[in-house]
């Protein structure tokens, strides 16, 4: 039995889709599948050609009914007869790999890159954090000092007050 299965939606892609179909026909015990991703009128697709005995194909049907990716958006699933040839499974596998590689590989590339800048990050790290440091250590000489100035203000206040009233005691001023 063959079909062709198309499965479509605002999000199909990037979501794990294809993962899941080759776990789903795994599971079936399916030897023949090709699963690819396309897109049609601006929608998203993931297409599949399965061939495999009847009760194979619609167990893996009845689980692709029943299960989707997180973060999936489907609106529709269409099922139908398919004449043309299907690649085994392993193939199919094979080449998923090789672009999951050629992800991949560009992203390992930039965190190799990154991890060498480790250093020189925790260096500079280390260094705001001494300034940072530093930085308190001269607030706190700030408020100190802020304090001593209160201190010293109130008490020149105090004084000038005492002086007023001498001064006014002894008809100097009014």
């Amino acid at each position: 039995m063959k079909r062709r299965i198309v499965i479509s939606g605002p999000r199909v892609h990037g979501v794990g889709y294809r993962a899941l179909v080759f776990d789903l026909a795994l599971r079936q015990g399916l030897d023949k599948l090709l699963v690819y991703n396309a897109e049609s009128e601006g929608v998203q697709q993931v297409v599949i050609l399965v061939e495999g005995e009847e009760d194979q194909v619609e167990g893996f049907l009845r689980s692709l009914e029943e299960r989707r990716p997180a973060g999936a958006e489907v609106e529709s699933m269409s099922v139908e007869e398919y004449v043309g040839g299907v690649p085994p499974i392993e193939r199919t596998l094979l080449a998923f790999q090789a672009e999951q590689w050629a992800l991949g590989i560009p992203i390992l590339l930039e965190v190799a890159e990154n991890t060498r800048l480790i250093p020189e990050i925790a260096e500079n790290t280390r260094l705001i954090l001494g300034k940072l440091d530093r930085l308190d250590d001269i607030a706190r000489g700030i408020e100190e000092l802020g304090s001593r100035m209160e201190e010293r203000v109130s008490r020149l206040e105090e004084e000038l007050h005492s002086l007023k009233e001498e001064l006014r005691r002894s008809g100097v001023i009014s």
